[in-house]
Parts: structure tokens; sequence; C-alpha cells
């Protein structure tokens, strides 16, 4: 295999792995959690664990913080969408999308509800 085919391919993969940086957009910065000190004690030890604020679900601060990653994720992988709405509708097209309740008894006979697409 040629030098020129191979960096060709190289580059066409990096391409498809980073989008955003292939099409000469600024990159996005990724979100940096800030460290906030926390101490625990288990067992007669302390541990330090300068994450722990991220475990107060619907606080502020967290929500921001999620929002922001979620907002690097969308930019950084803004090239893939084509890709990824094609491949989400292929995999549909392969799952027969029935809906069946869990049997429950009543009496003695069992009856459960089905949607057929």
């Amino acid at each position: 295999m040629s030098t020129s085919l191979l960096s060709r391919i190289v580059f066409a993969s990096v391409a498809v792995l980073f989008p955003v940086l292939s099409t000469g957009q600024a990159a996005v910065d990724p979100p940096v959690a800030p460290r906030k000190e926390h101490v625990q004690t288990w067992h007669g030890k302390q541990y330090g664990d300068p994450y722990y604020w991220l475990r107060e679900k619907g606080t502020p601060a967290v929500e921001t913080y999620l929002e922001a990653e979620n907002a690097y994720t969308e930019a950084m992988t803004a090239g893939l969408k084509p890709f990824t709405e094609t491949l989400y509708a292929e995999m549909l097209g392969r799952i027969r999308q029935t809906d069946m309740s869990v049997p429950t008894r009543n009496g003695k006979y069992y009856y459960y509800g089905r949607t057929v697409e």
C-alpha cells in the first residue's frame, strides 16, 4: 500500500471520527466540572471526593453542568447526525415493533393487550 493512499485513508478516517475539527470550524472546549472539597468517613478512614456534588440531582449547579456537557456532545457529533438518523431508520426497519403487556390472570384465564404495527 502506498504512503499517499495510506495517508488519504487515515485522513478520511479522522474526517469521519472528528467532523467538527475536519471542517475547519473552531473546536469547542469540553466543559470542566469544578472540584468541590468533600470528605467522607468510611470505617474510620477518610476519603476525598471532589466530584461528590454531581450526585445531587436536580440542583441548579448539576443541571447547568449537564447542559454544558450535552451541548459539547451535540457540537462534537453534529457531523454524524445524518449517519445516526440513517442507522436508526435502518434499525427500526429490521425490528418488528410490537408492544405487548404482561399477561395478568383474571379467574382461570390470562389476559394481555398488544399493539401491532
